[in-house]
């Protein structure tokens, strides 16, 4: 089991800033990733762009915790906080004490949470959540809300929810880690077979 694991179910996670050197496209519906050279001088592995630069046409600045991305979000048109950007949570989450905000929220006792750090031992559902982030709104009619406490305190960041498979599926991504910015464009679904 790796450091920071609470469930044997677990082995590793491998993040994609592994490949900051490029910049990283993520195509969900395509099943694809790829990995494109970047032109010109190379910066310090590390380097992120101060919040002062100008961030590429159709990219938005994220947030870079380690390799973890986040993105400012609002939730029913209130200010925007911070979302983690999660490719492997199948669901999208809401922090609690945001949901009571902008949303009526109601016990959930059928539902099970559970992922790296353990499980969740409440689980409630906020009703009628609209998401906004990066030029994309998403609404969400029983969206989970659980208290992300412990999370936020072992990052060092207080993260009001995450963006999971549901925003993520449909997705294309092109990240660069060294420029702090990301760009989400939305994919035709493929038709069935």
């Amino acid at each position: 089991m790796f450091r920071g694991a609470r469930s044997a179910d677990f082995d590793g996670l491998i993040g994609a800033d592994v490949f900051r050197q490029f910049v990283i496209g993520v195509d969900f519906t395509g099943l694809e990733l790829s990995l494109d050279t970047r032109p010109g001088a190379l910066k310090d592995q590390d380097d992120v762009a101060d919040a002062a630069d100008t961030v590429p046409k159709g990219f938005f600045r994220v947030l870079r915790f380690g390799n973890h991305l986040a993105l400012p979000t609002s939730a029913n048109g209130q200010a925007a906080v911070i979302f983690l950007v999660d490719s492997g949570t199948t669901e999208n989450l809401i922090d609690t004490a945001v949901a009571r905000k902008s949303s009526k929220i109601s016990k959930d006792d059928r539902t099970i949470v559970k992922g790296v750090q353990g499980k969740v031992t409440e689980v409630n559902r906020a009703n009628d959540i609209s998401l906004a982030f990066a030029g994309f709104r998403q609404s969400n009619p029983d969206l989970l809300a659980i208290d992300l406490t412990k999370m936020s305190d072992a990052m060092g960041v207080g993260f009001a929810g995450i963006l999971g498979m549901p925003v993520l599926s449909n997705m294309k991504l092109t990240i660069d880690y060294r420029e702090g910015a990301i760009r989400m464009e939305a994919q035709p679904q493929p038709l069935p077979r």
